[in-house]
């Protein structure tokens, strides 16, 4: 059966037994290492602008999501807003034990629409409060690397 037919039903489908090994390099692609490249060289978040519908994206990228249009207005945005959602981490992806949970937040940036998935940071000993303002606290710059992780979390803003 090749890839241009049909399958009316589940009895006539093939399956492959074994491993089938698949290697791939993730690229941030051009609009996110050009925001990448400003996080590390200058400590601003980029986001790019659809004036037609008004639209901030951040992480930046180059086509409007809404109405298809190229995003030509490349935008700093502020590193705060509101913590939308949480969750706390307690295994590493091999499934071992983390020395200590990690508590990653669901941030609704204030500059931009959408959301930004980071870790938490400097939020005590209890549970995060949905609701609270954060703000993003970068590496100092020369530790940076040109990646998310230059955000070294966000904290409850001050």
């Amino acid at each position: 059966m090749g890839l241009s037919e049909r399958v009316a039903s589940g009895d006539h489908l093939r399956t492959w037994e074994g491993d089938f090994p698949l290697d791939y390099l993730y690229t941030a692609g051009v609009a996110g290492e050009r925001a990448l490249r400003e996080l590390k060289d200058n400590g601003r978040w980029l986001g790019t602008r659809c004036q037609k519908c008004e639209v901030t994206y951040a992480p930046a990228r180059l086509y409007c999501e809404r109405c298809l249009s190229r995003l030509e207005e490349w935008v700093p945005v502020i590193l705060e807003g509101t913590l939308a959602s949480y969750t706390v981490v307690h295994r590493d992806v091999d499934g071992h034990l983390l020395e200590r949970p990690l508590t990653f937040g669901l941030i609704d940036l204030t500059e931009a629409t959408g959301y930004l998935i980071h870790r938490l940071g400097e939020i005590g000993d209890g549970q995060p409060t949905i609701g609270v303002k954060v703000e993003g606290v970068l590496k100092p710059p020369g530790e940076r690397e040109g990646s998310i992780n230059d955000i070294r979390y966000f904290r409850p803003m001050k």
